[in-house]
């Protein structure tokens, strides 16, 4: 008989978010309020990436900040397009936590330690891929 390695787990609807954890994301989106409001009276703003302003390349999570600033604008293609990879790992784990916080359940996945391991690996190859993405979109 075949069972679902997704379960629902009940759980408090309180989300168990880290107040570090929160700190980083207020810290982060005043930053980019902050560097936007700046931008816009400099013609050509500098990048803030230090990965980036060393390397001249871009860093794994390069786009972030303007896919954010897409979605806020309403313009979802251009925001999937700054970084897939990132962008869909934070559409995942919004999912995850509204699942919670509306139904109080936790989605628990479960896999067999010959498929976490193949899984870790799709993943990595993913986020190679989507790398080798943003530096191509760079050049």
């Amino acid at each position: 008989m075949y069972r679902s390695p997704l379960r629902f787990v009940e759980a408090q609807r309180r989300l168990p978010l880290p107040a570090w954890a929160i700190g980083i994301v207020v810290i982060w989106l005043a930053g980019v309020a902050l560097y936007t409001a700046l931008a816009r009276s400099v013609e050509h703003a500098p990048s803030l990436c230090v990965f980036r302003n060393v390397t001249n390349l871009p860093c794994p999570t390069c786009g972030t900040t303007r896919a954010t600033l897409a979605f806020a604008r309403g313009d979802v293609l251009a925001g999937v397009l700054y970084n897939p990879f990132v962008v869909t790992a934070m559409a995942i784990g919004l999912t995850l936590c509204a699942v919670q916080w509306v139904f109080g359940r936790r989605i628990e996945v479960h896999f067999a330690p010959r498929s976490k391991r193949f899984g870790w690996a799709l993943v990595a190859i993913l986020f190679l891929t989507n790398w080798a993405y943003l530096i191509a979109r760079a050049i």
